[in-house]
């Protein structure tokens, strides 16, 4: 038999066409399903049409012990960084990297994740600051989309507090395990740098969220601006983009 594409000739008919393109498709969107779904609470969420009213409720029923008892002006207990590394850091911005690092995770998993980050703190900061009020103080886009309120990612922070007669900037991150590391946009650096300046009243931090997919065993560490003096010798510049590292003693 000559080759040929004629489907009477090969004995296929239209709807074996059909059919076969409608399993490609469904399998196509059963693999994009996966890769952007994230495993909350013990099931895949996909964050295309997640219940995060529900969501926020787990995790304000199932906040961990250890951050239950975390304080913000408490900073977290970090060991030193190798000598040498923390003076690739320049405060006026950060140095040049050699390559851009380009992760493989789906975008919406990511915003999924940086979403989760910002919920457990809200409801930390709704428990640990009880006379204030931290759905005003949720000034992201995802305070935004929780709270049906105006929001920005361009301020450089996801909260603003009072706390101890200071106006604290609050950036969160968050990462799906303890890789006790995070990066810093170029909004998040200028607000970092502005706060660091002397006689500055704003004082920034990081919150560091691992595992905000399991509301029960998540840990956050509240981290030093990395360009003021606090983060000296304990926030390690790890060479891709605004990238730091640290270690718990």
């Amino acid at each position: 038999m000559k080759p040929t594409l004629d489907r009477e000739a090969l004995g296929i008919k239209v709807t074996d066409v059909e059919a076969e393109t409608k399993k490609a498709l469904e399998e196509a969107v059963r693999v994009a399903t996966k890769a952007r779904s994230v495993l909350f609470n013990g099931r895949n969420v996909d964050p295309v049409g997640a219940n995060w009213t529900l969501i926020s409720s787990e995790i304000e029923t199932n906040l961990s012990k250890q951050i239950k008892t975390a304080t913000l002006g408490r900073l977290a207990d970090l060991a030193p960084v190798n000598q040498g590394t923390s003076n690739q850091w320049n405060r006026s911005g950060p140095r040049k990297a050699s390559g851009q690092h380009t992760s493989q995770i789906p975008q919406p998993k990511k915003d999924m994740i940086g979403r989760l980050g910002e919920l457990v703190v809200y409801h930390w900061l709704k428990e640990r600051l009880p006379t204030q009020d931290i759905d005003k103080a949720w000034v992201s886009e995802n305070g935004f989309r929780q709270l049906g309120k105006q929001g920005t990612d361009s301020a450089g922070y996801d909260f603003v507090v009072e706390y101890r007669r200071q106006t604290w900037q609050i950036e969160v991150k968050a990462s799906l395990g303890d890789h006790q590391r995070f990066e810093m946009g170029e909004t998040e650096v200028r607000a970092a740098r502005d706060a660091a300046k002397l006689r500055s009243t704003i004082r920034c931090c990081i919150i560091y969220v691992a595992d905000p997919h399991d509301p029960a065993n998540t840990r956050i560490d509240v981290l030093p601006n990395p360009l003021s003096a606090e983060a000296d010798g304990v926030l390690d510049l790890l060479g891709e983009g605004v990238r730091f590292g640290f270690k718990r003693r």
